[in-house]
């Protein structure tokens, strides 16, 4: 009886432990809260993204500065280098927004967090991404957005379905390979 007993405790208990690939219901359910408790201070909100967007406007005047004084550099006019700036800068926005928090990983060692993290039964790294998501990004992200349709509209540029998709997909890349550059730097922090 104690190893057919056993057994069936093993059973019953695998039977309720959630699969390790759950879906996106607990990330769902994170991620939620997070904007829950960001959205409980409306001021404090707008304030943080107020502030995320004038960061991004101070980089693109530091720019238009650059293009008072010439016509062109590297080949390219100021409407070209705002097109460059916003994908780059829409790119870096959306990937900071994702996983930009992932530099705190040496915190999370020290104090134990991600210890906890570990016991759950989900992968590792979509809880390290859902657990500090900062809406305050999407500033950053939506200023480069808008700076990109500018200069879209600023050059000499059909806007066909494949320039659309062109655009579309190098925001894209450009977000994974910032994304994967982040996870890299957070995966050497452990060494």
């Amino acid at each position: 009886s104690g190893p057919e007993r056993c057994a069936v405790w093993w059973c019953r208990v695998a039977e309720r432990a959630p699969d390790r690939g759950a879906g996106p219901g607990p990330y769902r359910a994170i991620v939620g809260s997070r904007f829950r408790a960001q959205m409980a201070y409306r001021r404090s909100f707008a304030f943080d993204v107020v502030g995320s967007v004038g960061t991004g406007l101070l980089e693109f005047a530091a720019v238009y500065v650059i293009f008072t004084s010439i016509d062109a550099l590297g080949g390219l006019d100021l409407a070209g280098v705002a097109l460059v700036f916003g994908l780059a800068n829409l790119a870096f926005g959306l990937a900071d927004l994702l996983v930009g928090h992932l530099d705190r990983i040496p915190h999370y060692v020290r104090t134990g967090t991600l210890d906890a993290l570990l016991l759950r039964p989900l992968p590792v790294l979509p809880q390290l991404v859902t657990e500090d998501v900062q809406l305050r990004r999407v500033g950053r992200a939506s200023m480069a957005l808008v700076v990109l349709v500018v200069a879209l509209l600023a050059n000499p540029i059909e806007l066909t379905p494949a320039t659309v998709g062109l655009v579309v997909m190098t925001a894209v890349s450009g977000t994974a390979i910032f994304c994967a550059l982040w996870v890299a730097a957070a995966g050497l922090q452990f060494w």
